[in-house]
Protein backbone atom coordinates (compact mmCIF):
# COMPACT_ATOMS: atom_id res chain seq x y z
CA UNK A 1 0.00 0.00 0.00
CA UNK A 2 1.36 3.39 -0.89
CA UNK A 3 2.08 6.25 1.48
CA UNK A 4 -0.67 8.17 -0.33
CA UNK A 5 -3.20 5.43 0.50
CA UNK A 6 -2.13 5.40 4.16
CA UNK A 7 -2.52 9.19 4.26
CA UNK A 8 -5.98 9.04 2.70
CA UNK A 9 -7.21 6.40 5.14
CA UNK A 10 -5.91 8.39 8.12
CA UNK A 11 -7.40 11.64 6.73
CA UNK A 12 -10.79 9.89 6.53
CA UNK A 13 -10.68 9.26 10.28
CA UNK A 14 -9.69 5.59 9.98
CA UNK A 15 -6.49 3.62 10.59
CA UNK A 16 -4.74 0.71 8.88
CA UNK A 17 -3.27 -2.53 10.16
CA UNK A 18 -1.27 -4.45 7.56
CA UNK A 19 1.04 -7.45 7.58
CA UNK A 20 4.66 -7.12 6.46
CA UNK A 21 5.02 -9.81 3.81
CA UNK A 22 8.13 -11.80 2.84
CA UNK A 23 8.55 -9.72 -0.33
CA UNK A 24 9.61 -6.88 2.01
CA UNK A 25 12.89 -8.49 3.20
CA UNK A 26 14.65 -5.27 4.28
CA UNK A 27 11.68 -4.00 6.27
CA UNK A 28 11.10 -7.42 7.81
CA UNK A 29 14.76 -7.68 8.84
CA UNK A 30 14.60 -4.18 10.35
CA UNK A 31 11.56 -5.21 12.41
CA UNK A 32 13.14 -8.52 13.48
CA UNK A 33 16.32 -6.82 14.72
CA UNK A 34 14.44 -3.92 16.28
CA UNK A 35 12.03 -6.11 18.22
CA UNK A 36 14.93 -7.91 19.89
CA UNK A 37 16.25 -4.80 21.61
CA UNK A 38 13.11 -2.81 22.33
CA UNK A 39 10.84 -2.92 25.34
CA UNK A 40 7.28 -3.86 24.32
CA UNK A 41 4.32 -1.84 25.50
CA UNK A 42 2.38 -5.07 26.09
CA UNK A 43 1.83 -8.67 25.11
CA UNK A 44 -0.93 -11.27 25.11
CA UNK A 45 -1.03 -15.03 24.67
CA UNK A 46 -4.02 -16.89 23.31
CA UNK A 47 -4.61 -20.58 22.72
CA UNK A 48 -7.18 -22.29 20.57
CA UNK A 49 -7.99 -25.89 19.91
CA UNK A 50 -9.73 -27.30 16.88
CA UNK A 51 -10.10 -30.68 15.28
CA UNK A 52 -6.62 -32.27 15.46
CA UNK A 53 -5.07 -28.79 15.74
CA UNK A 54 -3.67 -26.79 18.68
CA UNK A 55 -2.45 -23.22 18.26
CA UNK A 56 -0.67 -20.84 20.63
CA UNK A 57 -0.35 -17.19 19.59
CA UNK A 58 1.88 -14.72 21.40
CA UNK A 59 1.40 -11.13 20.30
CA UNK A 60 3.90 -8.45 21.36
CA UNK A 61 3.12 -4.75 20.80
CA UNK A 62 5.81 -2.11 20.27
CA UNK A 63 5.52 1.65 19.72
CA UNK A 64 7.12 2.32 16.32
CA UNK A 65 9.01 5.49 17.38
CA UNK A 66 12.57 4.87 16.17
CA UNK A 67 11.84 2.22 13.54
CA UNK A 68 10.67 4.76 10.98
CA UNK A 69 12.52 7.90 12.14
CA UNK A 70 13.75 9.93 9.19
CA UNK A 71 11.53 8.10 6.68
CA UNK A 72 8.28 9.22 5.02
CA UNK A 73 6.50 6.66 7.24
CA UNK A 74 7.44 8.27 10.56
CA UNK A 75 4.15 10.18 10.89
CA UNK A 76 2.01 7.32 9.52
CA UNK A 77 3.05 4.13 11.33
CA UNK A 78 2.54 4.24 15.09
CA UNK A 79 2.60 0.58 16.16
CA UNK A 80 4.61 -2.54 15.31
CA UNK A 81 3.21 -5.96 16.23
CA UNK A 82 5.14 -9.24 16.40
CA UNK A 83 2.99 -12.37 16.33
CA UNK A 84 4.58 -15.72 17.13
CA UNK A 85 2.44 -18.73 16.26
CA UNK A 86 3.06 -22.34 17.30
CA UNK A 87 0.76 -24.87 15.69
CA UNK A 88 0.55 -28.60 16.35
CA UNK A 89 -1.46 -30.80 14.00
CA UNK A 90 -2.25 -34.47 14.51
CA UNK A 91 -2.35 -36.72 11.48
CA UNK A 92 -5.62 -38.67 11.92
CA UNK A 93 -4.21 -41.71 10.10
CA UNK A 94 -0.99 -42.11 12.08
CA UNK A 95 -1.72 -40.16 15.26
CA UNK A 96 1.64 -38.40 14.89
CA UNK A 97 1.94 -34.70 15.77
CA UNK A 98 3.66 -32.18 13.50
CA UNK A 99 4.61 -28.77 14.85
CA UNK A 100 5.30 -25.49 13.08
CA UNK A 101 6.48 -22.11 14.36
CA UNK A 102 6.06 -18.82 12.53
CA UNK A 103 6.78 -15.19 13.34
CA UNK A 104 4.98 -12.44 11.44
CA UNK A 105 5.06 -8.67 11.77
CA UNK A 106 2.27 -6.14 11.38
CA UNK A 107 2.37 -2.32 11.27
CA UNK A 108 -0.45 0.09 12.02
CA UNK A 109 -1.26 3.78 11.97
CA UNK A 110 -3.19 3.30 15.21
CA UNK A 111 -1.81 3.29 18.73
CA UNK A 112 -3.66 2.52 21.93
CA UNK A 113 -5.50 -0.81 21.62
CA UNK A 114 -4.60 -3.50 24.14
CA UNK A 115 -2.70 -6.58 22.93
CA UNK A 116 -5.93 -8.57 23.25
CA UNK A 117 -7.73 -6.10 20.97
CA UNK A 118 -4.88 -6.25 18.43
CA UNK A 119 -5.11 -10.04 18.51
CA UNK A 120 -8.84 -9.81 17.79
CA UNK A 121 -8.24 -7.43 14.85
CA UNK A 122 -5.68 -9.81 13.35
CA UNK A 123 -7.98 -12.82 13.77
CA UNK A 124 -10.75 -10.95 11.91
CA UNK A 125 -8.26 -10.07 9.18
CA UNK A 126 -7.49 -13.75 8.61
CA UNK A 127 -11.17 -14.59 8.18
CA UNK A 128 -11.17 -12.21 5.20
CA UNK A 129 -7.71 -13.24 3.93
CA UNK A 130 -8.60 -16.93 3.94
CA UNK A 131 -11.76 -16.15 1.97
CA UNK A 132 -9.76 -14.50 -0.83
CA UNK A 133 -6.70 -16.79 -0.63
CA UNK A 134 -7.34 -18.73 -3.82
CA UNK A 135 -7.79 -15.68 -6.04
CA UNK A 136 -4.90 -13.71 -4.56
CA UNK A 137 -2.30 -16.45 -4.24
CA UNK A 138 -3.21 -18.91 -6.98
CA UNK A 139 -4.68 -16.76 -9.75
CA UNK A 140 -2.52 -13.65 -9.18
CA UNK A 141 0.51 -15.47 -7.64
CA UNK A 142 0.78 -12.81 -4.93
CA UNK A 143 3.07 -14.92 -2.69
CA UNK A 144 5.46 -15.48 -5.61
CA UNK A 145 5.77 -11.74 -6.28
CA UNK A 146 9.37 -10.68 -6.85
CA UNK A 147 8.64 -6.99 -6.26
CA UNK A 148 11.15 -5.60 -3.79
CA UNK A 149 10.90 -2.34 -1.94
CA UNK A 150 13.29 -0.26 0.15
CA UNK A 151 13.16 0.36 3.90
CA UNK A 152 11.33 3.61 3.24
CA UNK A 153 8.63 1.85 1.23
CA UNK A 154 5.33 0.72 2.74
CA UNK A 155 4.52 -2.87 3.66
CA UNK A 156 3.24 -4.92 0.75
CA UNK A 157 -0.53 -5.17 0.74
CA UNK A 158 -1.31 -6.44 -2.75
CA UNK A 159 -4.40 -4.30 -3.24
CA UNK A 160 -4.19 -4.19 -7.06
CA UNK A 161 -5.04 -7.84 -7.79
CA UNK A 162 -8.03 -7.61 -5.48
CA UNK A 163 -9.39 -4.53 -7.21
CA UNK A 164 -8.92 -6.29 -10.56
CA UNK A 165 -10.83 -9.37 -9.39
CA UNK A 166 -13.93 -7.47 -8.34
CA UNK A 167 -15.24 -5.21 -5.60
CA UNK A 168 -13.46 -5.21 -2.29
CA UNK A 169 -15.07 -7.49 0.24
CA UNK A 170 -15.64 -5.70 3.52
CA UNK A 171 -17.18 -6.92 6.72
CA UNK A 172 -17.98 -5.12 9.91
CA UNK A 173 -18.16 -7.14 13.09
CA UNK A 174 -18.60 -6.58 16.81
CA UNK A 175 -15.56 -5.39 18.72
CA UNK A 176 -14.66 -5.80 22.37
CA UNK A 177 -15.91 -3.12 24.75
CA UNK A 178 -13.78 0.00 24.50
CA UNK A 179 -12.27 -0.94 21.12
CA UNK A 180 -12.97 1.08 17.99
CA UNK A 181 -15.27 -0.66 15.52
CA UNK A 182 -13.30 -2.08 12.60
CA UNK A 183 -13.81 -2.95 8.98
CA UNK A 184 -11.67 -5.63 7.35
CA UNK A 185 -10.58 -5.04 3.78
CA UNK A 186 -8.68 -7.89 2.09
CA UNK A 187 -5.04 -8.03 3.20
CA UNK A 188 -5.13 -4.79 5.19
CA UNK A 189 -7.43 -4.09 8.06
CA UNK A 190 -9.07 -0.69 8.08
CA UNK A 191 -9.75 0.35 11.68
CA UNK A 192 -12.29 3.06 12.50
Amino acid sequence: MSKKSFTRVIASGNHLLTQVKDNQPNLRRRLELGSMGRKPSGSATSKCKGRNRWETRELTVFPSKAWFRGTPWEALIKTVLRLERSVWKRDPKTGMLRGTNETVFWVSSLSGPTPEQWNDHIRRHWRIENGSHYIRDVVFAEDASRIRKTLTSPPACGLSPTTCSGPLAATTSKTPAGAPPSTSITSSLCLR
